[in-house]
């Protein structure tokens, strides 16, 4: 139904035309699709679920047990760890940063589930871990690097060192020197 002082109606009536893909909308987009209801669900069938799946609805429904009931499906079904190394590390990724991103994590929860899937993972998982801990150190050395050298140029700018010698003996591009030197000059007006 459409009213409106502008007539006839400007747009398309075809919902189809709001896909970029009009063939794929048709063959998909109104199709009827399996429900998965896991509140009805057996722990066995749901162990056969996609991981990630899961991990959604844990998320969605657990955030304050989140690593509790994790631990206890990861216990339930060993097998099921070896799906956060192999799936390309995204699920590993979002488990991971959800724990991170709590205030105030419990030490014992997490190291529990640590363990668990270090366990089913005949120790793949403290390797990755290893890994994304050297991956973070070495992204804040770089970043330390980078931010101490924009500090130099800072001060180099101030003694009236020229562009050319401070990209030279910083290492930074010419185009950061140039706007660490308009952000000075910019300071310098107001």
């Amino acid at each position: 139904l459409f009213r409106s002082e502008t007539s006839p109606y400007p747009y398309s009536n075809s919902v189809y035309d709001l896909f970029e893909d009009v063939e794929l909308a048709k063959k998909y987009a109104f199709n009827s699709f399996e429900l998965v209801d896991l509140t009805v669900m057996t722990k066995e069938q749901m162990a056969q679920l996609n991981p990630e799946l899961l991990f959604e609805f844990l998320l969605k429904y657990n955030k304050e047990n989140l690593i509790k009931k994790l631990t206890e499906w990861l216990i339930n079904n060993p097998n099921q760890s070896l799906y956060f190394l192999t799936s390309s590390k995204k699920l590993l990724n979002q488990v991971l940063s959800y724990i991170e991103d709590q205030d105030k994590p419990n030490k014992k929860s997490v190291d529990k589930l640590i363990n668990v899937i270090n366990k089913n993972t005949d120790g793949e998982f403290m390797n990755y871990l290893e890994k994304r801990e050297a991956n973070a150190k070495k992204q804040g050395l770089e970043q330390g690097a980078i931010q101490k050298a924009q500090e130099t140029a800072r001060n180099m700018l101030a003694d009236n060192i020229s562009v050319e010698s401070i990209v030279k003996y910083t290492g930074l591009e010419l185009e950061t020197v140039l706007k660490l030197k308009k952000d000075i000059d910019n300071k310098k007006k107001r």
